[in-house]
């Protein structure tokens, strides 16, 4: 079973799961990790180098967040894309949509590529983090340009 099992899964079950604000960065992270169907060692890598960056996670040990990147994507696992997205979306507080959506970009747009796996995640998630259209395209374009060289 590989970490975007349940991508295209349209059966919404009642979800009791929630997240804290960090593990709804965390989530939004492995949700573009994985989007090509695998996270490899070197994603999950990006992940946690990305989101050590962050306050949100300056109280964290460097155990505790890779603790919890495995436990999110477990949970990713079972629950699948959609109600995963879901409960990430709730958890990230408005003023930090932009944000999470740039880091979701960051980790997609790593190597320069915008597959259309990529392009289907970050459509779904301007629209679940409501960032605007043309936001997102400077987003997504800036990202770019930085991982050109």
């Amino acid at each position: 079973m590989s970490l975007s099992d349940g991508f295209s899964s349209q059966v919404e079950q009642p979800n009791t799961v929630s997240f804290s604000p960090a593990e709804g960065f965390v989530a939004i992270a492995l949700l573009a990790c994985a989007v090509d169907g695998q996270a490899s060692d070197h994603e999950l890598r990006t992940v946690y180098a990305v989101l050590e960056r962050m306050q949100l996670f300056k109280g964290y040990s460097s155990d505790a967040l890779k603790s919890t990147i495995a436990r999110l994507a477990e949970m990713l696992k079972s629950e699948g894309f959609t109600i995963f997205l879901a409960t990430a979306v709730r958890a990230i507080p408005l003023e930090l949509h932009d944000t999470a959506f740039a880091i979701a970009a960051d980790i997609v747009l790593t190597d320069g590529v915008f597959t259309e796996e990529e392009e289907y995640l970050l459509d779904k998630l301007h629209k679940a983090l409501e960032v605007d259209k043309d936001t997102a395209k400077i987003i997504a374009s800036v990202i770019l340009i930085k991982n050109r060289g």
